[in-house]
């Protein structure tokens, strides 16, 4: 929640690589109300309205599949947040190495998932194939939909192409 962590942490991400789209939130129910799809999210524990602890349970009762990471002064959750399968505990001060590390980590885990180019809203997105739930044909417009309940517009491929990446 305190812009110099936060401006910190995006500091140090750009640095490691400059093309990682980053959306930050001052609170967890910014994050919890957002329509966006996240790889990675990192989550301090004391946040006014919504704290990370909470906000990250509601992700995973929604089944978000990202990667949570805290980042936090408060070492004392850090058994909880193997209860919400976090990735990792890091603790503030920042440290630059460790946050690396985790970055690498989830690149990693990231390299073997099918992902495709769509469009919502006139803005260029990249869905995780297994989050579709099925493609739609309706007057001359195809649309997809993800299991967050977003509907995305398909302006190359037909529904034949879509139903086979479907199966």
């Amino acid at each position: 929640d305190e812009k110099r962590y936060r401006e910190e942490t995006i500091n140090c991400i750009q640095e490691y690589d400059a093309s990682i789209q980053i959306v930050e939130f001052e609170d967890g129910s910014g994050l919890i109300n957002a329509k966006e799809t996240f790889d990675l999210i990192l989550l301090d524990i004391e946040m006014p309205e919504l704290d990370g602890m909470s906000a990250a349970k509601l992700l995973r009762k929604q089944k978000v599949d990202a990667e949570i990471v805290f980042l936090t002064s408060y070492e004392k959750y850090i058994y909880d947040a193997f209860d919400i399968r976090a990735l990792q505990f890091l603790k503030k001060p920042l440290e630059k190495e460790r946050l690396i590390k985790v970055l690498r980590m989830v690149e990693e885990s990231l390299a073997g998932i099918e992902r495709i180019e769509l469009m919502l809203e006139d803005e260029t997105c990249y869905v995780k194939l297994k989050d579709i739930v099925y493609a739609e044909a309706y007057g001359d417009g195809l649309y997809i939909f993800d299991r967050m309940g977003l509907v995305y517009e398909e302006r190359r491929g037909t529904i034949k192409k879509w139903a086979e990446k479907l199966e």
